[in-house]
């Protein structure tokens, strides 16, 4: 790989509803007291803290790389985290995989064998994504 040839990609928010507000749930349509077994619970403030403490400071390191490499052929692809404003786990449009989402795909399947649990980009991110990938280079010439 060559340095000139770098593209990096920013990552997208799974913490909003289809409002752009923090999430209160994460989108499963059953409960703990409906189902017999725990699901996936996060509160609120745990979906602002990951925004704030993961999602936002991963972008910026992104975007400081990037920066520091300024001429070296490094370029920056930063459209996600904003076109996924609305699409979190919790909203009905979402590009994340839920707890159930994750649950229905993998099973009991350990986690190293099967990766698409609960907050990972769904088959909507990833056309998204490799769609925005696709027309940057045809327009960059990379």
């Amino acid at each position: 790989l060559k340095a000139r040839r770098t593209l990096l990609l920013d990552y997208g928010d799974p913490t909003r509803d289809g409002e752009g507000n923090f999430c209160r749930h994460d989108g499963s349509p059953f409960s703990a007291r409906s189902t017999g077994f725990l699901l996936f619970r996060v509160s609120q403030r745990e979906y602002r803290d990951a925004y704030d403490l993961v999602i936002r400071r991963l972008n910026r390191a992104g975007n400081d790389l990037t920066r520091a490499q300024n001429g070296n052929g490094w370029h920056r692809l930063g459209a996600m985290e904003g076109l996924t404003r609305t699409k979190g786990i919790c909203s009905k449009k979402s590009w994340f995989n839920g707890s159930w989402a994750a649950w229905a795909k993998q099973g009991n399947l350990p986690q190293e064998l099967y990766s698409s649990g609960a907050v990972h980009p769904n088959i909507i991110y990833h056309s998204r994504q490799s769609a925005l990938i696709a027309d940057w280079m045809e327009r960059s010439g990379f």
